[in-house]
């Protein structure tokens, strides 16, 4: 009866790690091929009730996965430049009109996809 039971669990074992593989998260390859600081809009100076400006900036990143070229939106904190970015391979995998890039350190970045193109053959 030891047997039995041992080979059930070995069997669940094994059906559960083919589940956690299937269900897993699929990353692509992507190359970042440019990135474009977007300018502030209605930024002011001066007027007692101005907000204060914003500590993020904001990014046009477009990354070409396969055949097909993500205009993604990114925001980082104003003290990052983001430009040293370009030309670099990474991870990504996209949901609906969201993209997101694996870091370094494992984690996701999210940036929101505006538009695709057909990426320029060579």
């Amino acid at each position: 009866m030891k047997h039995v039971w041992l080979g059930l669990i070995v069997v669940q074992l094994v059906c559960l790690s083919v589940f956690a593989q299937s269900t897993g998260t699929q990353y692509v390859k992507g190359k970042i091929v440019s990135v474009e600081k977007v300018e502030k809009q209605g930024a002011t100076s001066g007027g007692t009730d101005a907000p204060v400006a914003s500590q993020v900036d904001n990014y046009n990143i477009s990354i070409q996965v396969a055949d097909t070229v993500y205009v993604c939106r990114y925001a980082a904190h104003s003290e990052q430049d983001l430009t040293w970015t370009r030309g670099k391979e990474g991870d990504v995998r996209i949901k609906g009109k969201t993209m997101y890039v694996r870091t370094a350190t494992g984690k996701e970045a999210k940036a929101s996809i505006l538009r695709t193109t057909k990426a320029p053959t060579p």
